[in-house]
């Protein structure tokens, strides 16, 4: 639904060139055009406030009736663009009057204006007659305001234990341990796990936390979840000095509406929160934390302090916010073939002692990520393991993790990493990269190109538009969903491509939504793109 969005802004972007030209042969035209105009562009407003924005991932279920309108609106929208590329001369022919008169005298045109407008108007009837006002309900576009972090955690150590961990949690220990120079003020230092959605960010915190060597070295410890609490600057402080004193505090049971006695009463935890960490020695974690939260909390914690802090995020800026000055930045690597290996037969065999597979498709598109190893590997031991099956499972795997409860957990960050993407032309930007074959290296010239061309990318004043997709980019890198390679030495990535599990989500997405389609697609007449599959070409090749 979101490229629907983002196709009527293009849309309504051309109708605008278009009408600023006032050729004469158009000038009949001029009410049907600026009609089809207001048309997408309450469109597009209305999608845009309307589309489901679910913290948990999950998109709210919608009513069959509004199903079909949105793919009414979204082939209206597409054959618009098509009716304009048809029509509309390029830069070269502008100059040709030849073209101009030919043109003119082409009444095509003007009938299939005539028809979209016509059409516009059937679908705006058929909606009110329905009373589509709505593409989600309000308890839906409200969602929840949990990732589901520490499900994932309990999920991933209870399904497989803890494969390849010995390494990075022994990093982390001796980022946690490490003593401030002799001589120097003690600091409070910050170290921050980042990594993309899945990856086992909180599984290492927690195994860290749960270190002999970590309940030695500190006088308390502390978890907060910090998903829990977003815009709740309170209820984070709160779950935070209840967990250092391990009891609960009456003030909280009845917490001020009053502006001031709130803010009172926050300077307050603050005050009983630095008291404790100036005294004692603590360890405190904060598992998904954004950088609003930690904009607000920083300033409760002693500079001048042993005590120690770790989170946990998915985008690499936040991560440098929290561990700015004295702090380090902990980059989550992906598991190895050999410990994909191991943690996907650890899941098959505790079902089926007896079971030896060689699944090197799978271990492919799980890319390393436990989450999703994890799950793959619930959904197989339940059915008949064949080799067919097993290609049949590896070649349609965005729609099991859609549909089968096996991938619950996995289908919650993938749609959370996707979902609060910000603004639907990012998210359009996103779905693009699936008509490469999955595991390639894609370019990033040329991924950029790409986009400026399909027309996803606007100039957003006073940065042109190369600026604003190469921010684009950068966004996607800096959120792990897009892996960054080739990294130059000022820092920037030649190439680039998604995660292998995250581009068989975003495929399955593309697909359904009629953004994309196979070469061999009967119906591919209906989609904006096409893409190779795999078996037409390798996936090593860069693009």
């Amino acid at each position: 639904m979101e490229t629907l969005s983002s196709v009527t802004n293009i849309v309504v972007g051309k109708l605008f060139a278009l009408l600023e030209k006032k050729y004469e042969q158009w000038r009949g035209l001029e009410d049907s055009i600026g009609f089809i105009k207001r048309e997408l562009r309450v469109i597009h407003g209305f999608l845009h406030d309307q589309l489901p924005r679910d913290r948990n991932g999950e998109d709210p279920p919608i009513s069959a009736v509004q199903a079909t309108c949105i793919d009414e609106l979204r082939d209206l929208a597409h054959d618009i663009e098509d009716c304009l590329d048809r029509f509309l001369p390029c830069a070269a022919c502008e100059r040709d009057s030849s073209f101009l008169r030919r043109l003119a005298a082409d009444s095509r045109f003007a009938g299939e204006v005539e028809r979209l407008k016509s059409r516009l108007e059937e679908a705006h009837e058929r909606r009110a007659n329905y009373g589509v006002n709505g593409v989600a309900g309000s308890a839906a576009a409200a969602g929840g305001s949990s990732s589901g972090s520490a499900n994932t955690t309990d999920y991933m150590a209870q399904s497989c234990g803890l494969v390849g961990i010995n390494v990075p949690r022994q990093e982390l220990l001796d980022l946690l341990l490490l003593e401030d120079v002799e001589g120097r003020p003690e600091r409070m230092r910050v170290i921050s796990i980042v990594g993309f959605g899945g990856s086992g960010k909180t599984t290492l915190a927690r195994a860290v936390y749960d270190c002999p060597d970590i309940a030695g070295q500190f006088d308390g410890r502390a978890w907060v979840v910090a998903s829990k609490h977003r815009d709740d600057t309170m209820g984070l402080l709160s779950a935070l000095l209840g967990q250092i004193r391990q009891e609960d505090d009456q003030r909280f049971n009845q917490i001020p509406q009053d502006d001031e006695q709130r803010f009172q009463l926050q300077s307050q935890v603050q005050a009983d929160i630095r008291q404790h960490l100036n005294a004692k020695r603590y360890l405190l974690v904060f598992d998904d934390i954004e950088e609003k939260q930690w904009n607000c909390i920083k300033s409760t914690f002693p500079t001048e302090t042993r005590s120690r802090v770790l989170v946990t995020t998915t985008i690499k800026p936040v991560a440098n916010a929290c561990s700015h000055g004295t702090g380090s930045v902990y980059n989550m690597r992906t598991l190895n073939v050999n410990h994909s290996k191991d943690l996907l037969q650890s899941v098959l065999k505790e079902y089926s002692p007896e079971l030896e597979l060689d699944l090197p498709s799978i271990l492919e598109k799980c890319d390393g990520l436990p989450l999703a190893l994890v799950s793959v590997g619930n959904f197989l031991w339940r059915e008949r393991i064949t080799e067919c099956y097993r290609n049949q499972v590896c070649c349609n795997l965005g729609h099991h993790i859609e549909k089968e409860h096996a991938f619950a957990e996995l289908r919650q960050v993938l749609a959370n990493n996707y979902n609060t993407l910000p603004g639907h032309p990012l998210k359009t930007c996103l779905l693009y990269t699936t008509v490469f074959p999955n595991g390639c290296s894609i370019r990033r010239s040329s991924l950029i190109r790409r986009w400026l061309a399909e027309g996803y990318v606007q100039c957003q004043y006073p940065r042109s538009s190369l600026e604003v997709a190469d921010a684009n980019l950068e966004e996607l890198m800096d959120r792990n969903i897009i892996r960054s390679m080739d990294v130059t030495n000022n820092g920037r990535a030649k190439n680039c491509r998604a995660h292998g599990i995250m581009h068989e989500f975003m495929l399955h997405k593309s697909r359904c939504d009629n953004f994309i389609a196979s070469l061999h697609d009967p119906d591919r007449s209906k989609c904006r793109h096409l893409f190779l599959t795999q078996s037409l070409t390798s996936g090593n090749q860069s693009y």
